[in-house]
């Protein structure tokens, strides 16, 4: 995730709506093409269902969807949600629970965007 390229993510499908009307993220149409998906970030658990999505990155559009994830979090009904993300440095898989800060997402986000040492 670095630049200001397009991201693609799976989000909750609560949240979706809400970033939409603030012009965060883009709805994606569902077509199913038989290939796989590969997000981005993707939010995971039992009992989320998820919508896809594209927004640009850049640090306003990350804060705002951290700020958003934890408070979509503090009020889930999921036992185990996992935010799991990729980008140029790896992956990581973030534990969310109730407690979790959006300014710890952030800065995973802003870690996994930032460029490898080889893109530098």
């Amino acid at each position: 995730m670095s630049g200001s390229r397009k991201a693609l993510a799976g989000l909750p499908s609560e949240l979706v709506e809400e970033l939409e009307a603030s012009e965060v993220v883009t709805r994606l149409p569902i077509v199913r093409t038989g290939g796989p998906i590969d997000p981005d970030l993707i939010v995971v658990g039992a009992q989320v269902a998820t919508t896809l999505v594209t927004f640009a990155q850049v640090p306003q559009t990350v804060e705002y969807i951290s700020a958003a994830l934890g408070r979509w979090r503090r009020h889930a009904k999921a036992d185990t949600v996992t935010l799991e993300m990729r980008g140029p440095r790896g992956r990581v898989q973030l534990e969310l629970t109730p407690d979790t800060r959006p300014a710890d997402i952030a800065r995973v986000l802003r870690l996994l965007r930032a460029p490898s040492a080889d893109e530098a």
